[in-house]
């Protein structure tokens, strides 16, 4: 297993990894989970009748994979919600739930996302006749790559001209959409190029949440504790639904101007986060092939 800096903080994580586990099997049943990412904030005290040399790690958030047998009649949406309301009793958890017979299938074919799973993250759970292919990591295609990430960041940055366009018409509504649009197109290229992960949802505070593993800087544009930001990140959910065919959504001119900014912010973390991961990746790939 290629050492990560995930692995620095498996400390942290093990106080809570037996009661993890034991949530998630009550409530979902599941073949396998693995530990795909980890929050850590540092707390240090400090005083003038005391300085502490040292901080004190806990976790922030907890990214898992988790791969069920079947869906039983609720959608990945609804297990992934369930699955993390049991962890948050606990610790924050942000989780993707596949099926098993999917994601094994997706491994034998070399998906990048899987293949990387199963080589890089630890499997804290798996009922006892789950076996995994041996995988081998290939190095991307360097020209495809590229060319997906400037594809989705320039679909994102025309659904912002599209934005601005119809904020100048005082259509805000249409204006939130297309916000929503282009936070979705830079969030879903980051995802398929750093991870080869296509996650197909419309649900911009999860992809924000997956992204936020990839780059602090997306933890850092809707803040949890400001009661602003939660409008906010509402508004802009909301705007994929509500602002079609929903009668009561309505945005100011002020919140849809501090939306565009953050929207703006997430297609340039984006594009500088996914160009910065495959630059990184390559070279790794490079380096591991030659021992």
């Amino acid at each position: 297993m290629r050492t990560t800096p995930i692995h620095q903080h498996t400390a942290a994580f093990a106080a809570y990894h037996l009661a993890i586990v034991d949530r998630i099997v009550k409530a979902a049943a599941p073949d396998s989970i693995f530990l795909l990412g980890l929050k850590i904030q540092q707390t240090k005290a400090d005083s003038i009748f005391h300085s502490t040399l040292n901080s004190s790690a806990f976790i922030a958030d907890v990214w898992l994979l988790v791969l069920l047998r079947n869906f039983d009649n609720k959608s990945r949406q609804e297990w992934q919600d369930k699955i993390e309301a049991h962890c948050n009793m606990l610790v924050p958890a942000t989780t993707i739930v596949l099926q098993e017979a999917v994601f094994r299938e997706e491994a034998e074919n070399g998906n990048s996302f899987a293949c990387t799973v199963l080589r890089s993250a630890d499997r804290i759970y798996s009922v006892a006749d789950i076996k995994y292919p041996e995988v081998v990591l290939s190095g991307p295609d360097t020209q495809e790559t590229n060319s997906l990430l400037s594809a989705g960041i320039s679909k994102a940055r025309e659904f912002l001209a599209g934005a601005e366009l119809y904020r100048l018409r005082k259509q805000y509504n249409l204006s939130a959409f297309m916000l929503h649009q282009s936070a979705e197109q830079s969030l879903l290229a980051l995802l398929l190029v750093a991870m080869g992960f296509r996650a197909n949802t419309h649900n911009v505070e999860r992809l924000l949440r997956y992204g936020s593993f990839l780059s602090g800087a997306l933890t850092e544009i809707f803040l949890s504790h400001r009661e602003e930001d939660k409008k906010l990140i509402k508004l802009l959910q909301k705007a994929y639904i509500d602002t079609r065919y929903g009668k009561e959504y309505i945005i100011q001119y002020s919140d849809l101007v501090q939306l565009t900014e953050k929207v703006m912010r997430i297609a340039d973390i984006a594009a500088s986060t996914g160009k910065q991961i495959l630059n990184t990746l390559t070279s790794t790939l490079q380096y591991e092939k030659q021992y």
